[in-house]
């Protein structure tokens, strides 16, 4: 099965099929996003374009990942087991975007998350926690909450 691998508003998406391709793909993107400066969110999509998993690169000490299932309505974030800086995030799409609160993961934890993912067909990885996504300042009320 093909992924198609979005990563950066200037560059073409890339198709990938297995986990070699991938591997070779994000560690190229690492790569760039630490020569830039700029840590990156990539997006892996199955074909069909039902199921996501977006996966941080770039940051020297973590990574998150994001992953939606469109048909169950699944929308997650990985569950922090690392600290996560205050103003962690990743660029998306030229746009930077905080890391939802307490996504915060190691980097190979977030890198096997990716390679499952691919093989076993855009499956919600396994090898770590997930939770709903929320952003801003941890206790924090939302503009809703002062009515």
């Amino acid at each position: 099965m093909a992924f198609t691998v979005m990563y950066h508003p200037d560059e073409a998406p890339a198709e990938v099929t297995t986990v070699a391709e991938l591997d070779a793909l994000l560690d190229r993107v690492t790569a760039d996003a630490i020569e830039e400066d700029v840590p990156t969110y990539a997006e892996i999509v199955t074909a069909d374009r039902q199921h996501i998993l977006q996966i941080g690169l770039g940051q020297p000490d973590y990574s998150s990942l994001i992953y939606c299932d469109k048909p169950a309505d699944i929308l997650e974030t990985s569950k922090g087991t690392v600290p996560m800086p205050d103003d962690s995030g990743f660029d998306y799409g030229g746009t930077w975007t905080d890391a939802p609160i307490d996504s915060a993961i190691p980097i190979p934890t977030a890198r096997q998350a990716a390679r499952t993912f691919l093989s076993s067909g855009g499956d919600r990885p396994t090898n770590l926690k997930w939770q709903k996504p929320e952003y801003g300042q941890p206790n924090q009320l939302a503009p809703n909450d002062l009515a």
